[in-house]
């Protein structure tokens, strides 16, 4: 017999080998009947198409301050930069950005400077050193949407600046040692 997999659906029997499902998203998570049983298909598609419709508001049910590091991750996320981006990419980036928006969202982004993304970066590379690495990139490329399409002013980008001279020097140190 084949066991078929629904997406967001979590079945397990507890200790006392009583069925329970649940229907999870996000963070959320919903109890609906067993595959099979009276009321499953219903329910199911009933959340699927709740989840679909509502996409953004589940669990985030904050709105952020105009200029906050969220509030501009938010505009992101909805606009055509994000939303042509490959699923895997776009999931990678969700969990990214959720970080950021989670432990920074209130920040401002006229107060961001490079000490602070240093600090991001060091809080990131605790838990994963590839997660810093996509989150330098992410604020990056969120800093440039913020000056272009959300009218942030350019004077402020410091970010790009730093990251672009670190590399400089760990290049130029690397050829210092070289003989032509």
């Amino acid at each position: 017999m084949t066991k078929v997999r629904l997406k967001y659906l979590h079945c397990f029997n507890d200790r006392h080998g009583k069925p329970h499902c649940y229907f999870r998203y996000r963070g959320e998570q919903w109890r609906i009947p067993a595959p099979g049983t009276p009321g499953f298909a219903t329910a199911y598609d009933k959340l699927l198409a709740h989840i679909k419709a509502n996409p953004l508001l589940l669990g985030h049910n904050v709105e952020f301050m105009p200029g906050s590091l969220a509030w501009a991750i938010e505009r992101f996320l909805a606009s055509p930069l994000y939303n042509e981006r490959a699923e895997t990419t776009k999931r990678n980036y969700r969990r990214v950005f959720d970080q950021l928006r989670q432990s920074y969202g209130t920040g401002l982004l006229r107060d961001l400077q490079p000490k602070h993304v240093r600090q991001i970066r060091r809080d990131i590379a605790a838990t994963s050193t590839t997660a810093a690495d996509i989150a330098m990139s992410l604020i990056s490329a969120l800093w440039e949407f913020a000056v272009e399409q959300l009218g942030l002013d350019e004077s402020l980008a410091l970010i790009r600046r730093m990251a672009s001279s670190a590399f400089t020097r760990a290049r130029m140190s690397m050829n210092r040692g070289r003989k032509n």
